[in-house]
């Protein structure tokens, strides 16, 4: 028996959770298992999507030979690491926990998909209402920020909803003053959950 082997083991005794009970339940058995202080060190669980190798004979591989993805939840670890409870489900064998370095199979909140879905920022409506934002400690994005919307003349609502979707990957260094400036304005309900989480933390 490996060491991963043995670890799902006595995960799935501390977290209360038989091991025939974690397919389908990922995000939930990581979410555990960070809640119950097994992994040292700085930890949080994140869901986004499985891009790897699926094994035909897995629950999961109909919905991967459709759509190119699975969703699935792991842990990040501050350091970058991944631990992953559940990748022997896609793998098809004996039950381990999985630890490596962050590769391009895990797409922490779908942002690769969300990427190459992007359009470009909506156009300006004179017919639209415009938003009258607070920039209070963000002024210095101000250009920056228009210039990602393509200079409009002014900001709409359906320019955030543009800004809030955008993927972490397009945003790079503009995600926490654009997320700020969202949170700020009362329209933190535009950004999606997992980036929300990953950018700003459980606020």
């Amino acid at each position: 028996m490996t060491t991963g082997e043995r670890l799902a083991i006595n995960f799935a005794e501390k977290i209360g959770i038989p091991l025939e009970d974690w397919p389908g339940n990922c995000y939930a058995i990581a979410c555990k298992i960070v809640e119950t202080g097994l992994i040292e060190g700085s930890s949080k669980a994140v869901y986004g999507h499985w891009r790897g190798d699926i094994r035909p004979a897995s629950m999961f591989y109909s919905t991967y030979s459709r759509v190119g993805f699975v969703r699935h939840g792991w842990i990040r670890m501050a350091t970058g690491m991944i631990i992953d409870p559940t990748r022997w489900v896609f793998e098809v064998k004996a039950p381990y926990i999985w630890a490596g370095m962050q590769g391009d199979e895990y797409d922490e909140g779908g942002n690769q998909l969300r990427q190459a879905m992007e359009n470009p920022p909506p156009e300006y409506d004179p017919q639209a209402r415009t938003v009258d934002l607070d920039w209070t400690g963000l002024e210095c994005f101000t250009e920056e920020i228009y210039n990602l919307l393509g200079y409009t003349p002014e900001i709409q609502l359906n320019h955030l909803f543009w800004l809030a979707n955008l993927s972490l990957y397009t945003l790079g260094d503009l995600a926490v003053p654009v997320y700020e400036l969202l949170v700020q304005n009362n329209f933190e309900a535009l950004i999606p959950l997992d980036n929300r989480r990953t950018i700003l933390g459980d606020t």
